[in-house]
């Protein structure tokens, strides 16, 4: 993905600091993924509760730190910089999911809390 976000221009090129920031939202992504990824094949019932509880327990402390990082971004409606970037792009594709009821058992209102998630 970085690869091709920089041919693209969603990644950049000589900025270390604004790409480390990006590294952060994306391996952000991807803790909440490996989350997810492992109620994946538990029994339905199971499976249900397990994700009730990643709405309740551990999400939260995801969503937080991304709502400050966007705010701290100066509510740019962007994580980094003033432009999309393949930070924005990961984190759009779950949360998408997410508020569409793709991931049964979390509820589509989980990102309520979060205006600056909800809104980007």
């Amino acid at each position: 993905a970085r690869y091709c976000g920089k041919l693209g221009g969603f990644y950049p090129k000589d900025d270390d600091f604004a790409a480390a920031k990006i590294d952060e939202i994306i391996d952000t992504a991807t803790d909440i993924t490996v989350h997810i990824s492992k109620t994946m094949r538990m029994a339905e019932t199971e499976k249900l509760e397990a994700r009730k509880q990643l709405a309740k327990d551990t999400f939260p402390m995801y969503f937080k730190a991304l709502e400050k990082i966007m705010t701290q971004n100066g509510s740019t409606g962007f994580y980094v910089g003033s432009k999309m970037t393949i930070a924005d792009l990961a984190i759009w594709a779950f949360f998408r999911n997410l508020i569409n009821g793709k991931l049964d058992g979390i509820p589509t209102n989980t990102l309520d809390p979060y205006p600056q998630l909800l809104a980007n």
